[in-house]
């Protein structure tokens, strides 16, 4: 995941983010929040603030998932 996090952080700092969606989407597992927040920081760094709100919806989701993962329904 450590690599695919790299590719993310990567692309994103140039500017490349549709890129960076095509490359996450092709992930051979789901992106974790780490490759969330690559992406985020490339989007707040160029200023493309929609598609910063879309991937903080996909991370606070994940996060979601996993926490009910973890604990049960009740998370």
């Amino acid at each position: 995941m450590e690599h695919y996090c790299c590719v993310v952080d990567l692309l994103g700092r140039a500017g490349l983010l549709q890129e960076v969606c095509d490359f996450i989407k092709k992930m051979p597992f789901e992106a974790d929040a780490t490759v969330f927040g690559a992406l985020m920081g490339a989007c707040r760094l160029h200023g493309v603030i929609e598609l910063e709100n879309e991937v903080a919806q996909l991370l606070l989701e994940s996060q979601l998932s996993l926490c009910k993962l973890l604990f049960g329904a009740e998370a």
